[in-house]
């Protein structure tokens, strides 16, 4: 868990932003049926100046959650992105600096498969 964090440290700020950003998703989502409501008693009572105002509201509304969740998304696919990037890294470091006998009895599908398998177990 720990070396797993500290992939992860450096892109704190990417982190915290995709955080703020999925907050913010989840709340303007949680006050789109509360508006949906009101625009259904708007058409109900036929007050159609708050009707109108209830529909920009909720297109906002709409509008910043797939912004919100798209920079979310990106945030997240960057991170995961960049901490792949260098557990690849790390672990070409590590295999270059083996004895020349390491690589006579490996195969180069067998160094990646065992790179590809330790990257995907760390991320996910």
């Amino acid at each position: 868990m720990k070396r797993g964090l500290s992939f992860a440290k450096p892109h704190i700020l990417l982190i915290l932003l995709a955080i703020v950003m999925m907050l913010g998703s989840s709340g303007a989502q949680l006050i789109l049926p509360n508006y949906q409501g009101k625009i259904l008693d708007d058409v109900i009572k036929g007050d159609y100046p708050t009707f109108a105002f209830d529909i920009k509201l909720f297109l906002g509304f709409t509008i910043a959650v797939g912004i919100l969740g798209g920079i979310r998304n990106i945030c997240f696919n960057l991170v995961g992105q960049k901490m792949a990037n260098e557990i690849r890294n790390r672990l070409f470091r590590s295999v270059i600096i083996q004895d020349i006998v390491y690589f006579d009895g490996t195969t180069t599908g067998g160094m990646a498969l065992i790179i590809a398998e330790i990257i995907f177990f760390v991320l996910f």
